[in-house]
């Protein structure tokens, strides 16, 4: 229902990393709140591109590195600190210290994926829970348990519709990290304010069958 759907969206509050609330105000349609919402977010936006360093052995890398898909074991990798080396993860090569950060992942149709932020200092030869607590910011779609919020205890998340590109908003200075369903410009999970300890990067874990490509900047 249309009108449904804009009241709710009329309510709709996004918050902005500089401790000031940006309220969405009354739109005519749900093109345009969709608009209102995609322009503010990609106004943080980030080039992100994927990091072979720390890519697992049975992830595999497109030339541009902004393709990542799960295959076999590759044999001829160095056994360098910063790979993953349990969990097939891989981190994007940016690193961010202060500032507000924006970046979008296409998931497509997949049935399975980690996304979000991490510190750079987690361990990678372990095979810890993806939560706070541990370094980890991230949001998850499984098969079994739909979509997740990798909180402690863990969230189930009730979503509308499903996201083909999500967007993961960062603000380092109030330790926000928030995510977006980008197909339908919604709000899914924003977690409670963090202190970061150390570098902030993007944080990837890749499923079978669902590859995840990082779309360049507009």
């Amino acid at each position: 229902d249309v009108k449904d759907t804009l009241r709710r969206s009329w309510a709709m509050t996004l918050e902005r990393p500089d401790a000031h609330s940006l309220e969405l105000h009354a739109v005519c349609s749900v093109s345009e709140l969709y608009f209102d919402v995609k322009k503010m977010l990609r106004s943080y936006q980030v080039n992100v591109t994927l990091d072979p360093d720390t890519a697992h052995r049975e992830l595999i890398l497109s030339e541009d590195r902004r393709q990542v898909t799960r295959g076999c074991p590759q044999e001829n990798l160095d056994n360098s600190s910063k790979r993953f080396s349990i969990l097939p993860c891989i981190l994007g090569c940016e690193g961010f210290i202060s500032g507000k950060h924006y970046f979008e992942v296409d998931v497509g149709e997949g049935t399975g994926w980690d996304l979000g932020v991490c510190l750079d200092s987690v361990h990678r030869d372990v095979g810890l829970m993806q939560k706070p607590q541990s370094g980890f910011w991230a949001i998850r779609l499984c098969k079994k348990k739909g979509y997740l919020a990798l909180t402690c205890p863990i969230t189930s998340l009730s979503l509308v519709e499903q996201p083909l590109v999500v967007g993961i908003f960062l603000d380092c200075d109030v330790g926000l990290v928030s995510f977006y369903n980008m197909t339908t410009g919604s709000h899914i999970f924003t977690f409670p304010k963090a202190s970061f300890s150390d570098t902030v990067r993007p944080y990837f874990r890749v499923y079978q069958h669902s590859p995840l490509f990082l779309p360049p900047p507009d």
